[in-house]
């Protein structure tokens, strides 16, 4: 082997071995138990060995330099990808000037803060809808004084909007709990400016149970961690096809909005919501983290919306110090 060739072989070991873990992780993540570990786990590692491997290319000869450098860049661009770093030029254009829609989802469970400042924080963004999942913290009068009505299921989900509701459709999650899952499912019909719309809440199943479980049973006999992970990915499974069926209870212009507690690399996700477009993917800019743990983040807050609906501006906003980031989308209706 050449003195060129071998001066290619670290670069092109770790793209290899980049994209199996990519393609391994987006293909199978929430299938097999160890690609779910992956799709959950921490992505920025993947990037350290770009630290040694620039220079080590750059200080290549000729062709070589250019091949290992062009190879880094590739694999550059793949990671802030798979990393849900988005760059949405539409997404940064004045939308234009019809009636619009802002709506937003937080999951306000993880921590403690003043009511007073999540009011204050719907009022400042001049949000007419919001789905908030574990709101147990809300203040229906703060709320009422602005102008919102609220309403709270027994599953722990909230509806905050000032549009005018017209019919509820709530789905009593007591199966789920048995099951010991989530199953939260709330959808609600409103009036925006004459048009029918239909809002579906939803808090699905974490895999948190099935990574705890892989964990801290590797040391113990008879360890079952693989077996604990399917299972929840059973559940999960399960409770994306119940709220999918919930959204289809009615043919109105549709947003479903909540914490999935998946990306959307996982094989639920694309199983069960693609047929539905992603608010932040299509105009998010940014890294889109919308749960942030001391080691890394992940975007499992969404937004969809269906045919019926054009989207103009989408953002992860400020929080109030919990482990949630609210999702604030801008769209309008179709029309007829």
């Amino acid at each position: 082997m050449s003195a060129k060739a071998r001066g290619l072989v670290p670069t092109l070991l770790y793209v290899v071995v980049v994209l199996g873990l990519v393609g391994f992780t987006t293909r199978l993540g929430d299938r097999h138990w160890l690609a779910t570990v992956l799709l959950f786990a921490p992505r920025w590692p993947y990037a350290l060995p770009l630290a040694v491997l620039v220079p080590w290319a750059a200080l290549g000869r000729g062709g070589s330099r250019l091949a290992a450098l062009g190879a880094l860049a590739a694999t550059g661009l793949v990671l802030l990808w798979f990393n849900d770093v988005h760059v949405s030029p539409r997404g940064l254009a004045e939308p234009p000037p019809v009636p619009k829609l802002r709506v937003m989802s937080y999951n306000i469970g993880g921590g403690t803060f003043a009511p007073s400042t999540l009011v204050s924080l719907v009022s400042f963004a001049n949000v007419d809808v919001a789905g908030f999942p574990e709101c147990q913290n809300v203040d229906e009068a703060a709320f009422a004084a602005r102008g919102y009505a609220v309403k709270k299921d027994a599953s722990g989900l909230c509806l905050v909007t000032r549009l005018p509701i017209l019919a509820e459709d709530i789905r009593d999650p007591h199966d789920m709990w048995d099951r010991g899952g989530a199953g939260c499912i709330s959808r609600y019909e409103l009036d925006f400016r004459g048009t029918r719309i239909s809002v579906l809440l939803v808090h699905l199943e974490t895999p948190r149970e099935g990574l705890e479980g892989l964990r801290g049973g590797m040391r113990r006999p008879g360890w079952k961690g693989p077996e604990a992970m399917r299972t929840v990915i059973a559940q999960r499974e399960l409770e994306s096809r119940l709220a999918r069926e919930w959204a289809g209870h009615s043919s109105l212009p549709t947003l479903v909005m909540g914490d999935f507690n998946m990306p959307e690399d996982s094989a639920i996700y694309r199983t069960y919501w693609s047929s539905f477009h992603n608010a932040l993917s299509a105009r998010g800019t940014g890294h889109l983290v919308t749960k942030a743990t001391r080691w890394h983040g992940i975007r499992i807050d969404h937004v969809l919306y269906d045919d019926g609906w054009t989207v103009h501006r989408a953002s992860v906003g400020e929080h109030l110090g919990m482990d949630h980031r609210p999702v604030i989308v801008e769209l309008s209706p179709r029309g007829p």
